[in-house]
């Protein structure tokens, strides 16, 4: 589960404490842009360029960081350091989107001394909660709970008891980290109750995601559920995409857990859609993830590999569009080093400069931009080879992961097709050793010989030889193809055979069958215990001296099937092929096999039984 999706993104979210900024929708951004064309160069557009860069910066980041970029430098020039400052702060939020964490604390760190500066306790309030945001992202969590005390304190100072709501939230996040959830529970709660009381929709949204994120790393996925379904409601109404989007998303994971396999796909798909007509970039990467892992999970490799070709492709894709955003922010970044006295002494009164002060100052600043120049291009050159070797490597990496899951799934193909020949020559084998055990033509010749005696002597017996004779071939021929019967047909079965031999034998034989096995609902391979009873008969001495006695009774999980051990002095040498053909059949069926031994005038069999047909 990628927690620090949840734990990290949502304070992104609210890095600029301004949640109405997220919510804007395209006409209000128009209405934002049309302004833009109208006014001229003065802190009123600054703040039109900082609006524009809060609206869009977690659906188009590349270009809200151009915006912010326009703002600070338009506002560096107007001496404008209420913009410098909110402008760093925007640039700092879609650094540490990017990944870039060290750019992130750089900008957070100048609005934060700009704030202070101008005792702006609002805005140092928000630049505190995002540098505790920062080190939250670089997992330390003692700093981040660190800043984020620090604006919780001052926004209760101000009375900001709406702000207090992401302070709240961001230090659930660090006791989630810390894996205190009892104590990140009461943070999420308290922020839920708070955003409550002042009816702030959006603030309600996300306290119930990481609330219903909690549970799922608790494991307890029935209030998971219950607290994203109310997300969901709520987003009805407030009409955040974003929002509704990792609902989805994380809906489709816990049922995903769940083994829920299409919800979860249902959920995915819902996702996929909201994250792409948004550009939610990062969310869809996550998405194309989880969904291939999804598809691996239920041995659809064909659509697995489908969307980790998406991933590949999108990550590709973000890589490439990062290296890009990198070169355009430390053009910002010399920028904003180049003018950093004119930001230090930005409320500093003006005084008459004498011209050899003057002068020093200018040689002195051409210097260190000469140096900060030359630094500058080292550094990008270095940072282009770096990159380019990453992706090269990266790329290469992709491509073995690519071809060794192609070669696993042929090996799994393989050994499938091997699996289904083996199983249908076994099967074929079974079938083929079952009517050859049956349909014994000495059996068959036997049989008819007692039948054209009754039909002599006896022919109202002969009628019922005929109706079992045949009822027992008609099961042989109807169920030679069944792999597994029920046990009262078995029964049947061995009771007609009981008959027909019991014309040759009287009551030199008996066969005792436990009133336990009389109601027992189990499955076993056809013809099994007949095939053991004819055995017993088939080699054994059997006359009005020497009378055959057959227990068939229950014992653990196995049938077992008991006779006297009495051999034919002339017998006729054992070929075993009964004994084969019922374990053969087995191995097919179980790992659990039949076994067989002679033990002290005992011949004993035993074959196990299953509780439902396979």
């Amino acid at each position: 589960m990628p927690k620090k999706v949840i734990l990290f993104v949502f304070s992104i979210l609210f890095l600029l404490n301004l949640p109405k900024a997220f919510g804007l929708k395209n006409d209000k951004v128009d209405s934002l842009l049309n302004e833009l064309k109208k006014v001229q160069p003065d802190t009123v557009k600054v703040k039109i360029l900082n609006g524009l860069a809060r609206a869009i910066r977690n659906t188009e980041a590349a270009v809200a960081f151009d915006y912010a970029t326009q703002a600070n430098q338009l506002a560096m020039e107007l001496n404008f350091a209420s913009g410098v400052a909110y402008s760093a702060d925007i640039l700092g939020v879609i650094s540490l989107q990017f990944g870039d964490s060290k750019k992130a604390l750089f900008y957070h760190f100048i609005a934060l001394q700009i704030f202070k500066k101008l005792r702006d306790l609002r805005g140092e309030s928000f630049a505190l909660n995002n540098v505790g945001g920062v080190y939250a992202h670089l997992k330390n969590y003692k700093k981040a709970g660190h800043y984020y005390e620090l604006s919780l304190k001052i926004k209760k100072q101000l009375g900001l008891f709406k702000d207090v709501t992401s302070s709240l939230i961001n230090l659930g996040n660090i006791e989630m980290s810390n894996k205190n959830i009892s104590k990140c529970l009461a943070n999420y709660f308290l922020a839920l109750n708070n955003s409550t009381q002042y009816k702030d929709s959006n603030n309600i949204t996300i306290a119930l995601i990481n609330i219903g994120e909690a549970y799922i790393d608790v494991k307890n996925y029935k209030k998971a559920l219950h607290y994203y379904n109310q997300a969901l409601r709520l987003i009805e109404h407030t009409g955040v995409i974003f929002h509704k989007a990792h609902v989805h998303y994380a809906i489709g994971k816990i049922y995903t857990k769940m083994n829920q396999y299409t919800k979860a796909q249902i959920e995915l798909e819902q996702a996929l859609v909201l994250a792409t007509k948004i550009g939610a970039k990062s969310l869809r990467l996550n998405i194309y993830k989880y969904t291939y892992q999804l598809f691996k999970q239920q041995h659809n490799f064909k659509k697995a590999l489908l969307f980790n070709e998406y991933y590949i492709a999108l990550y590709d894709s973000l890589y490439n569009q990062e290296n890009a955003q990198n070169i355009n922010e430390m053009q910002a970044r010399f920028d904003l080093q180049q003018k950093e006295e004119q930001i230090k002494n930005l409320n500093n009164e003006r005084t008459i400069i004498e011209a050899n002060k003057l002068r020093e100052s200018l040689i002195k600043n051409f210097l260190i931009i000469v140096v900060i120049f030359v630094s500058i291009l080292i550094f990008i050159t270095i940072r282009i080879i770096i990159i380019k070797q990453k992706s090269n490597k990266i790329l290469t990496i992709k491509n073995a992961q690519i071809q060794t899951q192609q070669s696993e799934i042929e090996k799994i193909n393989t050994s499938l097709n091997t699996y289904n020949m083996e199983l249908m020559r076994e099967n074929v084998s079974a079938r083929y050793e079952i009517l050859k055990t049956k349909i014994n033509p000495h059996f068959l010749f036997n049989n008819l010989s007692t039948l054209s005696s009754l039909i002599i002597y006896d022919p109202q017996q002969a009628l019922s030889f005929v109706a079992k004779f045949s009822k027992m071939y008609r099961s042989i021929l109807e169920l030679s193809n069944a792999q597994l019967i029920n046990f009262k047909e078995e029964l049947e079965i061995v009771e007609s055979y009981m008959y027909l031999c019991k014309m040759k034998y009287s009551d030199s034989l008996h066969l005792n069958i436990d009133e336990h096995l009389l109601n027992l609902n189990c499955f076993i391979p056809p013809f099994s215990i007949q095939l053991l009873i004819e055995n017993a008969i088939k080699h054994n001495h059997i006359d009005t001296n020497n009378v055959m006695k057959i227990d068939v009774f229950l014992e653990k999980d196995y049938i077992v099937i008991k006779n006297i051990f009495n051999p034919k002095p002339d017998k006729e040498p054992s070929t075993g092929l009964g004994q084969k053909n019922i374990t053969e059949r087995y191995k097919i069926l179980t790992d659990k096999l039949p076994f067989f031994e002679g033990r002290q005038g005992w011949y004993i069999a035993k074959i196990p039984f299953f509780d439902k047909s396979v």
